[in-house]
């Protein structure tokens, strides 16, 4: 009896330990791409669904986005992504994107580099900081990078 105990402790640990297995890149991608379509359409509640509740700013997020969403039309592109590093609770990713404004008054195109940190929620992966670490503005003339 004891012995079957111990199997079935075992075996519930085991179960439960692999509850939360390392993300799948491509899961973390989905996130990304998701986040920028939805920013696209001017989707806020869609857009907001792909943020962790706890990232720094998540409660002002949505008064933010319905200001932009109301003076700029944007299109954005992303030129490349990279998991540098994951864990079962959190990942890391780096990323290119351009940006291009369709409408609205000045402003600068770009294109960032940047690394989103994406962490677990209970309803799956959402990006919970992004850190900016370049940003190369774009004139008439200039192309994106080709690296």
């Amino acid at each position: 009896m004891t012995e079957r105990l111990g199997l079935f402790l075992i075996g519930l640990l085991m179960f439960f330990g692999c509850a939360h297995q390392l993300p799948d890149d491509e899961a973390l991608f989905s996130v990304i791409e998701e986040n920028l379509q939805m920013s696209q359409k001017e989707n806020i509640e869609g857009f907001l669904q792909t943020i962790h509740e706890g990232a720094p700013g998540y409660s002002e997020m949505k008064a933010g986005l319905k200001q932009m969403f109301d003076v700029y039309d944007f299109t954005y592109e992303i030129k490349e992504m990279e998991v540098l590093e994951k864990s079962k609770e959190e990942a890391k990713v780096r990323f290119i994107q351009i940006t291009r404004k369709k409408a609205g008054p000045e402003f600068n195109d770009n294109e960032l580099e940047g690394v989103h940190t994406l962490k677990r929620s209970p309803e799956g992966w959402k990006i919970y900081n992004t850190e900016v670490t370049d940003i190369i503005f774009l004139s008439d003339k200039e192309q994106p990078r080709k690296d």
